[in-house]
């Protein structure tokens, strides 16, 4: 019996995190998939979802042997044929638990410890990219408020300063001298670092592996964005390049990278090449729209963990937005709403319509935060 007739359980180990939302959108998709949900918080507004089976709130506990005997029970009660986490944190949790938890062997496929955490840091990825020959900027690593001014004098500017991890474009930032990075320096003691900017366009790529090979892909490029300045796009549009593809194939093989990844590059336009930012070792907030197009990663991902062969999938090139991007659009084209196969085929809204009490929650939360943050000004 393959795997598309049979009931397969999923639990996601750290439902906490704010993509679970996207994630459940891409399993509600595939009828023979029961998700159940484990997370530390007990107030999200996903627990009300009609397409989570069963969502179990389990604290953090002091001691990790305690969280791990109650996932240890829900595994066993409710006959979960795989756990998958869903975020950076999520996976570095379980990975450090690997030898010591029973259930390890549960898990989706995951990159091995150490792979894992160069990838996803930073200034960890650019001294291995050197190593491999990955096209990447020119990177300075930024510790403990000490980089020479002789590398400082020696940069070209502007230079882009971010955090060795991070996420959402927080904390990064772009400096056009060398007084305005000097001064910087002198009031951080965390880990940095420090790109040289790139003309050019962000493109990223978002890929399923297994042993450093890529499984599945989608190559996709922002077309709109919010005021915020590194902020993730809120309108993408699909396309094929085989050069970037080149370039990620090469990176993940030099990882042996296992799971899902979402890489940021951007394309040189002084040189005409791709080169990697960074990469996001999780599920990201566009996996929906890569699933619109006809990848869906979530469903590939859990396949792929049971051992199933998946052949090379082709995706539609066409625009996505989320719902901030389709307010963005509405205002500019208010006809857009009567669009139904629009709305359908490339944006959220009827995952929304068909699921509402989280949407409402989530709502009346932010209205709560935003008002109070008023009344207290």
């Amino acid at each position: 019996m393959g795997l598309k007739s049979k009931n397969i359980s999923i639990l996601i180990s750290d439902g906490e995190h704010p993509l679970l939302t996207q994630v459940v959108y891409c399993l509600s998709k595939s009828s023979n998939i029961r998700v159940y949900v484990v997370s530390k918080n007990d107030k999200v507004p996903m627990k009300h979802s009609r397409y989570i089976h069963k969502f179990f709130h389990v604290p953090e506990f002091e001691n990790s042997e305690k969280w791990f005997n109650h996932l240890d029970g829900i595994i066993e009660k409710n006959d979960i044929d795989l756990v998958m986490p869903i975020s950076e944190d999520g996976i570095l949790f379980l990975l450090d638990h690997k030898n010591s938890w029973d259930n390890f062997n549960k898990t989706t496929i995951l990159t091995s410890s150490e792979f894992y955490k160069k990838g996803i840091n930073k200034a960890e990825l650019a001294q291995h990219m050197k190593t491999f020959d990955i096209p990447c900027p020119s990177t300075y690593i930024l510790k403990n408020s000490t980089i020479a001014d002789g590398n400082i004098k020696s940069l070209s500017f502007p230079c882009i300063v971010k955090p060795a991890s991070g996420i959402s474009g927080e904390g990064i930032h772009i400096f056009k001298e060398p007084s305005e990075l000097k001064d910087f320096v002198l009031t951080t003691s965390k880990t940095y670092v420090i790109q040289e900017f790139i003309n050019g366009y962000d493109i990223d790529c978002s890929v399923l592996c297994k042993d450093g090979q890529i499984i599945a892909n989608t190559i996709q490029k922002g077309s709109e964005y919010e005021n915020r300045r590194f902020a993730p796009p809120i309108g993408i549009g699909f396309l094929y390049n085989e050069d970037l593809l080149d370039v990620v194939k090469k990176l993940m093989k030099s990882l042996q990278w296992s799971g899902l990844a979402h890489i940021d590059l951007r394309f040189d336009s002084d040189t005409n090449t791709f080169k990697v930012i960074e990469i996001n070792g999780r599920f990201w907030g566009s996996v929906d729209a890569s699933m619109l197009v006809g990848v869906n990663f979530a469903d590939l991902y859990i396949r792929v963990s049971l051992g199933e062969n998946v052949e090379q999938i082709n995706y539609k090139t066409k625009t996505y937005l989320s719902l901030k991007g389709l307010v963005k659009h509405i205002k500019r084209a208010p006809l857009k709403v009567f669009n139904f196969s629009f709305l359908k085929n490339q944006t959220p809204l009827f995952f929304s319509i068909k699921d509402p009490l989280p949407v409402i929650l989530r709502f009346v939360n932010r209205t709560r935060v935003i008002l109070a943050q008023r009344f207290s000004s």
